[in-house]
This record gives structure tokens, C-alpha cells and sequence, in this order.
């Protein structure tokens, strides 16, 4: 993946979204939420355009026509604990200040659109825990309904990870530490306990299930019918679009 993301240019991004964008519509899907974390230059310096490349996922759904919630990515370490970031992910850094600027920056030209704008915190690992706390306080006070999604327990080794760095399953340790409730979408959450379980579905929060990319991962399988039997609220997305209809998925 890195590779690959290595040589894309904005007018390439446009036109993989917008091929993207025309077979979901096909196969059904009316909506998508873009998980935007791909940001910088190939040096890992901003656009002139800071948010050139949202601009260019922008122009792809208006072009196709899908409804569109974008969320601009916080993204600042490649480990728990703030582990410095490898090289080949210095296109998807950014800093509190900056990811708000986006925000601000998109949610004003996108203002009486059928685009709405959220909030992404990649991931626990990639989002230190001071960092998230001040990126949600900002979003929020610019719109308190804002959307924010995160992925969390996608993978065991994840789970590992948390548990060495702070003793906390990575759900348990959002459920505690964050204002999770029903804005937030919980991506994967693979790897939750009968805890984790009932304490997403008390949140009102949304898990957003990918089933064949954490099957073609080899991910694991989500606990379904505990998660069901708690009431709990799922959505369903593609993630990277090995499947790219909800029927199938």
C-alpha cells in the first residue's frame, strides 16, 4: 500500500475515487464516508492547497453523485505511545491545528451541500491520547453533532499492543477516556470483549463492519450475535473496496 500511495498525484486520486464513487452507486450504496488521511505532497510537506487532495474526493462525489461525508484524519505516530512515524507514512501526517483548519476550511464551502463533514482519528495507535482529547473538544465546538470515526481492534496485534502500553483493550480504553456516543463510528472493532461489547451498545455508538476486507486481512470475526443481542447499532462499509456492494458485504 505504501508503495503504491507513494506515487499518487491529486488528479490521480480524483479519478480513482470517481470510478470508486460510480461502481458503489451501481451496486447500491447512496453514501460513503471517505476516511481522509492521505494528504501531503509525496515529500510529506502540505499542498499548497492544504486540503487539495479533499477537494479532489469533493469534486469525484459531485461528479458521480454519491452523498458524501468526508472526514479529514488526525494521524501523528505509527505506534502506541507516540511512536515516532515511519517514512513512507509522512503523506498522511498532519497536527491538531492543522486537521481543524480542514475542517473549518471544508465545512464552509460545503455549507447548504448534501457533503457533510466529520472528524477522523485514525486509529489509537496513530493518534496519541492528549492529541485526541483536543482534536474532539475543537471539532465539537464547531459543530457538536460532528461525525467522528476511528479505527480500533481491528487486528489481535493491536490489542497486544494496547494491552503492553496501557494495560486497557484499545475499545475499553476509548469507552473510558473519549465522549463516545451515538456520532461516533467504531471501525472494525474486531477484537472486543463482553465488556467492550456492552459498553459500544450502552454508547449508542455505530460499528462500521468491512467483512471482506478483515476476512482477505484475516482480521477475525467480529462477535455478531452478542453484539446483536445487546442491541447494539452496525453499519456496513468497504474499506479497501476488495467488495464494493452492500449485499455482498
Amino acid at each position: 500500500m505504501y508503495s503504491f500511495v507513494r506515487s499518487l498525484t491529486p488528479h490521480d486520486i480524483e479519478a480513482i475515487a470517481a470510478q470508486l464513487f460510480v461502481e458503489l452507486v451501481r451496486r447500491g450504496f447512496t453514501s460513503v464516508a471517505e476516511f481522509h488521511y492521505l494528504r501531503n505532497d509525496k515529500d510529506g510537506t502540505p499542498y499548497e492547497d492544504p486540503v487539495e487532495m479533499a477537494r479532489r474526493i469533493l469534486k469525484a462525489s459531485e461528479t458521480t453523485g454519491i452523498g458524501l461525508t468526508i472526514l479529514p484524519t488526525l494521524y501523528q505516530a505509527s505506534d502506541f505511545g507516540g511512536v515516532k512515524p515511519e517514512p513512507e507514512q509522512r503523506r498522511f501526517l498532519n497536527n491538531v491545528e492543522s486537521l481543524i483548519s480542514d475542517i473549518a476550511i471544508l465545512g464552509a464551502e460545503a455549507s447548504g451541500s448534501t457533503v457533510r463533514i466529520g472528524l477522523g482519528l485514525h486509529s489509537l495507535r496513530a493518534v496519541p491520547g492528549d492529541s485526541l482529547s483536543t482534536a474532539i473538544d475543537a471539532a465539537r465546538k464547531m459543530d457538536p453533532t460532528i461525525p467522528i470515526h476511528i479505527h480500533v481492534a481491528e487486528q489481535l496485534r493491536e490489542v497486544d499492543r494496547s494491552l503492553s502500553y496501557s494495560g486497557t483493550r484499545p475499545a475499553a480504553w476509548l469507552l473510558d477516556h473519549a465522549p463516545v456516543d451515538k456520532e461516533w463510528c467504531l471501525i472494525h472493532a474486531t477484537h472486543i470483549d463482553a465488556a467492550e461489547i456492552a459498553g459500544i451498545s450502552a454508547s449508542g455508538a455505530t460499528v462500521g463492519l468491512c467483512p471482506t476486507t478483515e476476512a482477505n486481512l484475516g482480521d477475525g470475526i467480529f462477535p455478531f450475535l452478542e453484539y446483536q443481542n445487546r442491541k447494539g447499532t452496525w453499519a456496513i462499509g468497504t474499506d479497501s473496496h476488495v467488495g464494493r456492494g452492500p449485499a455482498s458485504e
